[in-house]
């Protein structure tokens, strides 16, 4: 594989990873007890998390 193009899918990869890390970020509740009640959110932050370790 062509080294310019390995390096723009690294560079694709860290910026899908640093969006999934922002978003989570922006949605994480104060406590421990706010993070239990979100339902559907907390799913969502889960999956975020999970997307972004996988592309690591």
């Amino acid at each position: 594989m062509n080294t310019a193009i390995r390096s723009d899918i690294i560079l694709i990869k860290l910026k899908e990873m640093t969006e999934s890390v922002y978003l989570v970020k922006k949605h994480m509740p104060d406590s421990e007890a706010e993070f239990c009640d979100l339902g559907l959110l907390k799913d969502g932050i889960y999956k975020r998390i999970e997307y972004a370790i996988e592309n690591f």
